[in-house]
């Protein structure tokens, strides 16, 4: 919210990492020292909304919220996974996306 002007129109666009599946995700290493138990949490489409919609209500400003998955980019990753077998990255699975948003105060 730091972000954005308290004038109507005003706008934040990003892309964020998420997953079709909402809940936390447990870091591990190369992410986190070796023993280091951290978690993240990962939003869908619906929780990201409901969390904006939510801090709307908290500042009493009407927002216009927009997030969509990035499929494209999902295709690519699948692709470039599949050639990679058995490499362990932080950020795959079948379940994660890439969460393109836009919050505009109407």
């Amino acid at each position: 919210m730091k972000l954005l002007s308290r004038a109507k129109g005003s706008m934040v666009i990003g892309i964020t990492t998420g997953s079709t599946e909402a809940g936390d995700l447990v870091l591990r290493p190369p992410s986190v020292a070796e023993g280091e138990e951290r978690t993240i949490y990962r939003h869908n489409l619906d929780t990201f909304t409901k969390m904006w919609e939510e801090v709307g209500r908290d500042e009493g400003l009407d927002l216009e919220i927009e997030v969509v998955y990035d499929d494209q980019a999902d295709r690519e990753r699948r692709a470039k996974e599949a050639q990679e077998e058995g490499k362990h990255r932080v950020f795959s699975g079948s379940t994660q996306r890439r969460l393109f948003f836009t919050v505009t105060i109407v």
